[in-house]
């Protein structure tokens, strides 16, 4: 991973599985969290439509990539 994101990724491995049901959300936060390297959503619904929303938005600036879909299997 330290290869992929140029960080040092040395440490515990922290896992915090959600599970979210119909109308739930997050809302918009940072995933900076003390000494957090990386931190990944890995979507695991089948059946999951771009209409129920749920994509990352990953920056403050209206980028066209900067918003990224949800689908199954992906992280």
């Amino acid at each position: 991973m330290s290869d992929l994101t140029g960080r040092d990724c040395s440490g515990d491995i922290v896992g915090a599985p959600s599970y979210y049901e119909v109308g739930h959300h997050s809302l918009p936060h940072t995933d900076h969290i003390g000494q957090r390297s990386v931190a990944y959503i890995w979507h695991m619904s089948k059946d999951w439509r771009a209409e129920y929303g749920g994509g990352l938005y990953w920056c403050k600036e209206p980028l066209a990539n900067a918003y990224l879909h949800a689908s199954f299997n992906s992280l």
